[in-house]
């Protein structure tokens, strides 16, 4: 049982595709610093669904890509968009396994884009954009 208060944003029991992709993997320190296995931690291209293949660039509508972009960017995602995690995912597993996945040097930038924001849409419940502070 969770001790974070009941959110109507988190979805219980999302469907699970039982792909090998579901949950994120366990990223050692080592993995953080040098992303070596980036490749391995990112889905392959065929199985990323096809409208973020074509959407993988920053400002086409889709706020999965938009944070990915942003968090790869600049940094800054954390601070311009809330994310939910779903409540059967360790969010800080996530966490690990997407910044191995968009600091690799073994995938082409829309491959990782793509992959990560397909994973964290799987991993996370809800994405909302913060009001621009500016």
């Amino acid at each position: 049982m969770s001790d974070a208060p009941e959110d109507p944003r988190v979805v219980e029991g999302a469907p699970k595709l039982n792909d090998g992709w579901d949950e994120p993997q366990e990223v050692s320190d080592v993995d953080v610093a040098f992303p070596a296995r980036g490749e391995e931690l990112t889905p392959p291209w065929e199985l990323i669904p096809e409208h973020l293949q074509l959407n993988w660039w920053i400002g086409r509508g889709n706020l999965w890509v938009d944070f990915m972009h942003r968090w790869f960017q600049h940094g800054d995602a954390f601070e311009r968009y809330d994310v939910w995690p779903r409540p059967d995912v360790d969010p800080v597993k996530a966490l690990r396994h997407l910044r191995v996945v968009l600091t690799t040097y073994a995938t082409k930038h829309e491959h990782k884009i793509a992959g990560a924001a397909w994973l964290a849409s799987r991993w996370y419940a809800h994405i909302e954009k913060r009001e621009d502070p500016s």
